[in-house]
């Protein structure tokens, strides 16, 4: 109930203030809906499978007192040295795991939802967006990369204004949380491709990679015959059955690469015919090339995971334009709704797939029922898929 209780409230802001223009109490209003997202997530309990990795994981952390942290070998343990200082810093200051759950939720909605405020005047759509595109993720599930997540994000802008000393700052302080922002240091080499020129060139690309079969799993693999530690982990990724490569693909999974694909391709397209946003392109052709990747291999999903607010943006300024050059002045409004709650439809169908582990138990489940640190209510549906993931 809470979880639909957050979507009228987040519909409710979408028409008065992103559809009929209202002003008045907008800015507290917006992080009003912000302080609820965080609050359910901070205080929630045992939902998402990573969420009860960490929790078996933080009692193992000691204090910045303890000699054992001092002589600690964060390459041994799999975790980043940012991640292993802040939970040091938590444990020192005698803070339990909830309030380390709560302090991550508090910085990563507010700095997501800072940087929506920021970028786009249609603030409760794109916020409406990331709650059914990756508010579950973000914050049931990829606790440390979000927080990597978010330091990409302050570094938005110098990375639009090429101030580069700052952004490889930023850029440093999420390899300190998670290894997959090592692929924020290669944004920029990739920024400085013609994206608009060779257009074509690039979307043919990306439609060849998602339906070509060819193992992907076995070419990458074979790559990484590298004797360092912090990559075994991504190894055994490549290596295994749950995150590897699937060669079948149903009709509704060509469905899905389909729309993943195309339409941050079809939304570059039309803002740049319309003169919008230009300076995004590359993002959007990223985007979908690495959605065509990842349903090679999943793990590729990491990297779009540090950009898809930013394609989140790019779609509510489509539905906009679209709205706009399609339909009469009388039903924009509608159009613009219409739109909005098709693309929430199309993501929340995510939910009612089967989890990897055990594939009898439906995704929704590590989230719904919902259950907060005052309950501690136990969900055996959940708790099964927690056991396997545990085990494994």
């Amino acid at each position: 109930m809470i979880y639909v209780f957050l979507f009228l409230l987040l519909l409710y802001g979408v028409i008065r203030y992103d559809v009929n223009g209202n002003i008045q109490n907008r800015l507290y209003y917006f992080y009003y809906i912000v302080l609820l997202l965080t609050f359910v997530s901070g205080l929630s309990y045992r939902l998402g499978a990573d969420t009860v990795v960490y929790m078996a994981e933080y009692d193992e952390y000691k204090s910045l007192y303890n000699s054992y942290c001092q002589n600690f070998n964060f390459l041994d343990e799999g975790r980043q040295l940012g991640w292993v200082l802040l939970l040091s810093i938590v444990k020192t200051i005698g803070g339990s795991f909830s309030f380390l759950k709560l302090l991550c939720s508090l910085w990563i909605n507010f700095v997501y939802a800072n940087f929506i405020f920021k970028h786009t005047k249609y603030v409760f759509t794109a916020l409406l967006l990331y709650y059914f595109a990756f508010y579950t993720n973000s914050n049931f599930e990829i606790m440390r990369e979000s927080i990597s997540i978010s330091f990409f994000l302050l570094a938005f802008d110098d990375f639009l204004q090429k101030k580069w000393l700052k952004y490889y700052l930023y850029a440093t302080a999420a390899f300190l949380f998670h290894e997959s922002a090592i692929f924020l240091f290669l944004l920029p080499l990739f920024s400085k491709l013609n994206i608009a020129k060779h257009f074509i060139v690039y979307g043919l690309i990306v439609l060849f990679i998602a339906f070509y079969n060819f193992d992907l799993n076995t070419i990458l693999a074979n790559l990484l015959y590298i004797d360092v530690k912090a990559l075994d982990k991504l190894e055994g990724y490549l290596l295994s059955e749950n995150y590897g490569t699937s060669n079948n693909i149903s009709t509704i999974k060509y469905l899905l690469i389909c729309i993943s694909c195309v339409l941050p391709l079809f939304s570059f397209y039309v803002l740049f015919k319309n003169n919008i946003r230009k300076e995004y392109a590359f993002f959007a052709i990223l985007y979908a090339f690495i959605c065509a990747l990842m349903y090679k291999m999943p793990i590729f999903l990491r990297f779009n995971n540090y950009i898809i607010i930013i394609i989140l943006i790019l779609y509510v300024d489509v539905f906009v334009l679209i709205s706009k050059k399609i339909f009469s002045a009388k039903y924009i409004k509608w159009a613009f709704l219409f739109f909005v709650l098709c693309y929430c439809m199309y993501k929340s169908t995510y939910y009612m797939s089967s989890t990897m582990c055990p594939d009898s138990v439906k995704k929704y489940s590590r989230y719904y029922p919902y259950s907060s640190i005052f309950t501690k209510k136990i969900d055996e549906q959940r708790e099964l898929s927690h056991r396997t993931n545990l085990n494994r």
